[in-house]
């Protein structure tokens, strides 16, 4: 798979996905999109869980859509919902990959409602929802899009940069300067979402057109790899990397090697913007 990997490397994009349960759960709620119709099935998670092992996945082409989606509510409910996240950007690839920034923002708040909608049928899915974090690309620009603590990361030049927001009431109190970061360690509600996938009520998710440059990595990832690795230790290992499968592998192993500490699913996505194909310009 690694091999593949680098022989298309040379293609516009080229992206790898990872996800494990972690070293905690006996559940696994996170999801993703790579590019199109890649996601994990209902199959693979439990077979995840079952077996500890790894889901991995490339892709190489000129556009796609980058998605990772974290399931929360009760039993179940939370990797129905990234599960219906994922499958729902990819049912309408074809809308958000020839979209501008309100598409995007309308096509999200359909899936929020259609997210609760699915949510008051059953009462085992009462509550359910889930983060996204992604990013579409394509021949009309790049757009960053998110809900909640799922993060979006920029490698360029050297440098590693956020550039997604956290949608927590720690981040929003950080932000107001009501509390430091110091005082957010101790604040308990630090992590709670107040916006994300079933959220009662109009989304207004975070969609944004970014700069597209070749040879800009993108870091896609659930809070269980932000939960235990650095900004910094992520920085180094975009340093060290070589491809994007090889940083992907490297982030997980990281993750996991933390022990007790890895206590969440843990799902990344790394893309890459590279040089266009021969014959184009």
């Amino acid at each position: 798979m690694l091999k593949n990997c680098m022989q298309k490397a040379k293609r516009m994009i080229s992206a790898a996905a990872f996800s494990n349960v972690g070293n905690i759960r006996n559940s696994h709620q996170d999801n993703y999109l790579l590019g199109a119709d890649r996601c994990l099935l209902e199959s693979q998670q439990k077979q995840m869980i079952n077996n500890l092992v790894t889901n991995q996945s490339v892709f190489a082409g000129r556009e796609g859509i980058f998605a990772v989606c974290d399931g929360m509510g009760g039993h179940a409910a939370g990797e129905v919902a990234s599960r219906m996240a994922v499958q729902w950007l990819n049912y309408h690839y074809a809308v958000l990959i020839h979209g501008a920034h309100e598409t995007i923002g309308r096509c999200l708040d359909d899936l929020n409602r259609e997210i609760c909608i699915h949510s008051a049928r059953d009462p085992k899915l009462r509550d359910m929802g889930s983060t996204l974090a992604g990013i579409i690309i394509s021949e009309h620009g790049l757009y960053g899009m998110n809900a909640g603590d799922s993060r979006i990361y920029r490698f360029s030049d050297s440098r590693l940069e956020r550039i997604s927001e956290d949608h927590t009431e720690g981040e929003r109190l950080l932000k107001l300067k009501l509390l430091n970061k110091e005082e957010i360690e101790h604040f308990m509600p630090r992590k709670n979402l107040y916006k994300y996938l079933g959220y009662p009520g109009t989304l207004l998710a975070d969609v944004k057109k970014l700069d597209r440059k070749q040879g800009d990595y993108y870091l896609i990832c659930s809070d269980g790899v932000t939960d235990v690795l650095t900004d910094a230790q992520m920085e180094e290992t975009f340093w060290k990397g070589k491809d994007v499968c090889g940083i992907g592998k490297s982030l997980l192993q990281q993750a996991l090697a933390a022990g007790d500490q890895c206590r969440d699913n843990v799902t990344l996505e790394v893309v890459q913007i590279g040089e266009q194909e021969e014959g184009r310009q």
